[in-house]
């Protein structure tokens, strides 16, 4: 919930799911106080366009130095970073930083804003900087808070920890699947090869799941998909349906066209089509689902990350 212009403005659906006993709740001017996760501080900064977006001027010059920010935090989270992308992120750092000199003055420049100005040399020396991060180290150090804080036993508290997690490892050592790239398979039903199908022939029977998870990551209706290039930007796909057969995944999308990109909400603005196709799995140019949302009257697309072609 966030209070704009004195009424208070309420979010809802699957983009915004920041935590359900730790939600985003906010007034204007108040981000200072926030306490949020990293990962629930990356999702509000990414929707936050698309929440109030609409009640902002789009001069507005702390609006435009927090797009700003977004576009940087976009090519540092893609995995894939061309060297153009290396020179780009140099100079929207540096003006990112003239700009809030200029619009806060009273306030500091924090080291991790310092940081920032070296991070294009460290692209360049050691790649992507997402295949370096602490957000894997962090969801470990996570296992050992909860049931630090819930027994609420601290006489040698390592020695408890450290016996709890090797009685947890030794317990998943006995799944062999547990060391395997697993392809989770929700529920469905086997069907009859539909019109246009891929892979196999007409005496295949393909299964259709409501859900398949590939490497922890869901894939299910209606999320979108990034299948290909159309001109200079993405063409996006809205799973309608998905299929297994023979360990290889189809998803069945229907195409959306891409209209523009809209830098006031930091999202392509799309359309819906009537037609329909199939996509293999390996063949997605990015494999991170993404979600539609219905924004004053247009369809929006929002972007994890700088998407390289």
């Amino acid at each position: 919930t966030f209070v704009i212009s004195g009424t208070p403005k309420t979010f809802y659906g699957t983009l915004c799911v920041l935590s359900a006993d730790n939600p985003a709740s906010c007034a204007c001017g108040g981000f200072n106080s926030l306490k949020q996760s990293a990962s629930q501080m990356w999702l509000l900064g990414r929707l936050l366009p698309l929440m109030i977006g609409y009640w902002v001027p789009e001069e507005d010059e702390h609006w435009l130095s927090y797009l700003l920010l977004l576009d940087i935090v976009d090519i540092l989270f893609a995995p894939d970073i061309s060297p153009e992308d290396i020179s780009l992120l140099s100079v929207l750092i540096e003006d990112h930083h003239n700009e809030f000199t200029v619009i806060y003055p009273s306030n500091p420049v924090i080291p991790k804003m310092h940081f920032m100005v070296h991070m294009p040399e460290l692209i360049r020396q050691y790649g992507p900087l997402k295949h370096h991060w602490t957000m894997r180290y962090e969801s470990k150090h996570s296992y050992f808070k909860r049931p630090a804080n819930s027994l609420g036993n601290y006489i040698n508290i390592c020695h408890t920890l450290a016996l709890r997690h090797e009685q947890l490892q030794s317990y998943l050592r006995l799944d062999d699947s547990s060391f395997s790239v697993d392809i989770e398979v929700g529920p469905g039903n086997v069907v009859t090869v539909p019109s246009g199908f891929p892979v196999g022939n007409e005496d295949s029977h393909p299964y259709k799941s409501k859900w398949v998870k590939v490497c922890g990551t869901t894939y299910k209706k209606p999320c979108v998909v990034v299948v290909g290039i159309d001109e200079e930007f993405p063409l996006f796909g809205k799973i309608t349906s998905v299929y297994i057969i023979d360990e290889i995944i189809v998803f069945s999308v229907l195409l959306l066209y891409t209209c523009s990109y809209n830098p006031h909400y930091h999202a392509f603005e799309v359309k819906n089509s009537t037609e329909i196709c199939f996509v293999q799995y390996e063949n997605l140019v990015s494999h991170i689902p993404l979600h539609l949302k219905n924004n004053c009257d247009s369809l929006m697309v929002p972007i994890k990350h700088r998407l390289t072609f």
